[in-house]
């Protein structure tokens, strides 16, 4: 059973502490024992608010999208997200930049909404006598159902009757063109807004069939529901954690889940700063922007593969697979025999390569323009795998030259960070935390390539896990062995599928509801595909807190 708070745990976050919150003497971090756990499970429904969000701008172009039923290419680009936790949410306010997008965006989409609306005034009777008031309040409350992800209040529809009247000299097309665009710019569309049945004297509410298919679409299709969720929904059958898993795994088995899982690998991995990842054509000249396409186009189709494996989609699998998913440009620079053309295809890797952290895109992206980067390679292997932050230390030594030192003929990239470290004692803690483990993907230059011999001499690639317990590794290969299997690393993967479902960090109130998560994770084998059902059933996903509990 995995515990968030596990004594495990919370060492290593001492450590952390330890190393990067003051000045070391050079000597390892210590760790400070831990304090007792809080309580986890009390059997109560428990959630944390969830704060308003704008739909990302990848989720706002898929549901316009799936409304007008074509592919979206807009005049203008949507602004980009916040990523605090290393996935984007819609949390930042809006300025003229959105207001400016979705202006333009409405315009484009509207008027074929309208189209589709026109044969929506074919098929309903109140509109055999033409356009006339009850006419008007079936269409817009037909058609604004899916935009608002809700049925309409009454008022609502009033509203927007009232613009339609308000346009008399314009034709039916013309005038419902005028209120979708209306509709398509509202805050209700523009964000989430999933409510429960709010009870003053309740603190968290369940929510509503309406609310639970927003929810679970744009975790898992980064879209709106579809027609199977809507009915669900108006049924009243999103009431039960039975009905939400088996809704859930109808929607992964569905080929719209595959943006969900590219936007999640693209962001954990930062691979959105891969087109702009700058190498030396002298050093790396084999590294281009064909590499480039082709190396994040590998890591997308590898953890879809992965995810559908069966039994195999598993965490140990996305770290030690002795496969991946090439073209002939990427298998040539893996020196892969037998792939041809620009396909991908499902390949043998070499004996020096296994799973995700010995692909392109992540060795690229981790290294500087010349030369490799055992810093930041570790540094991503300790937040992103460990969720452990490394925070600078507040008062770094004034006469320390914090760069690294320039490149010496002869010396290799672990003796100038070696050195660097006895000159920069106020350093040594954090960098222990993170060049340790990044000296193990030292076989891999700053391209990715792999290579035998640094300034003539072998390369060593031994490093250290640094924390509670130490673990000892030589290389990339048995580095993804103890990561795997390492419990704070099963937690910190789950964590991430929290806040990526979420977009929002977890606080003590979601305690019991990841904990739960990572029950049913470990249950599975860590298979993937389980974690994210879990989610789906907890109570931080189903439930919602009051208005009178500090709001939604």
């Amino acid at each position: 059973m995995l515990n968030i708070y596990s004594r495990s745990a919370l060492a290593l976050a001492c450590v952390i502490a330890a190393a990067c919150g003051e000045p070391s003497s050079g000597t390892e971090p210590s760790i400070i024992p831990p304090p007792p756990p809080p309580p986890l499970c009390d059997g109560e429904s428990n959630t944390e608010r969830a704060p308003l969000q704008r739909l990302t701008a990848v989720q706002f172009l898929h549901t316009l999208e799936d409304l007008v039923g074509e592919p979206v290419h807009l005049p203008v680009d949507i602004p980009g997200d916040d990523k605090p936790l290393g996935f984007y949410n819609g949390a930042s306010s809006a300025g003229l930049a959105h207001a400016s997008a979705y202006h333009h965006a409405a315009e484009w989409a509207a008027p074929l909404l309208a189209a589709r609306g026109a044969v929506e005034l074919r098929d309903l009777t109140e509109c055999a006598r033409g356009f006339d008031a009850s006419c008007k309040r079936a269409v817009i409350a037909e058609l604004g159902l899916p935009i608002y992800r809700r049925p309409l209040t009454e008022a609502e529809v009033g509203e927007y009757v009232m613009l339609a009247d308000a346009a008399d000299e314009g034709s039916p097309a013309q005038r419902l063109t005028l209120v979708l665009g209306a509709m398509l710019q509202s805050p209700a569309f523009l964000h989430r807004t999933e409510l429960g049945v709010l009870d003053a004297d309740v603190e968290v509410s369940l929510l509503d069939g309406y609310g639970l298919a927003s929810r679970l679409s744009y975790f898992l299709w980064n879209s709106m529901p579809d027609e199977e969720l809507f009915a669900a929904a108006a049924a009243g059958e999103l009431s039960t954690v039975e009905q939400v898993e088996a809704q859930a795994r109808r929607m992964l088995d569905d080929p719209r889940c595959d943006d969900m899982l590219d936007d999640f690998i693209v962001q954990w991995l930062d691979l959105e700063t891969l087109n702009q990842t700058v190498k030396s054509p002298r050093h790396f000249p084999a590294f281009d922007g064909s590499l480039r396409a082709a190396a994040e186009e590998e890591t997308k189709r590898f953890f879809r593969h992965v995810f559908r494996s069966g039994a195999d989609a598993t965490l140990e699998s996305l770290l030690t697979a002795d496969y991946s998913v090439l073209n002939e440009e990427l298998a040539n620079f893996y020196g892969v025999e037998g792939v041809s053309g620009e396909e991908f295809v499902v390949a043998d890797l070499p004996a020096e390569r296994s799973g995700l952290l010995t692909q392109v895109s992540f060795l690229a992206v981790n290294a500087h323009p010349t030369e490799t980067s055992p810093v930041l390679r570790g540094r991503f292997v300790r937040e992103r795998l460990f969720c452990q932050p490394l925070v600078p230390p507040d008062n770094p030594d004034d006469d320390v030259d914090l760069e690294l030192p320039a490149h010496v003929p002869g010396q290799t990239m672990r003796e100038r960070l070696s050195a660097h470290q006895d000159v920069a004692a106020t350093c040594f803690g954090c960098h222990s935390l993170m060049d340790n483990i990044g000296f193990g993907f030292e076989a891999f230059d700053g391209s990715g390539a792999f290579r035998m011999l640094e300034e003539g001499e072998p390369i060593d690639t031994t490093g250290e896990i640094v924390g509670a317990e130490s673990v000892l590794f030589d290389g990339p290969i048995e580095l993804a062995e103890a990561l795997h299997q390492d419990p704070l690393v099963q937690s910190c993967f789950a964590t991430q599928w929290f806040h990526f479902a979420h977009r929002r960090s977890q606080t003590e109130k979601d305690a019991c509801s990841l904990e739960s998560a990572m029950n049913s994770f470990a249950d599975s084998g860590f298979n993937i595909r389980e974690l994210m059902v879990a989610i789906t059933t907890t109570d931080s996903f189903r439930y919602v807190r009051s208005a009178t509990q500090g709001g939604v």
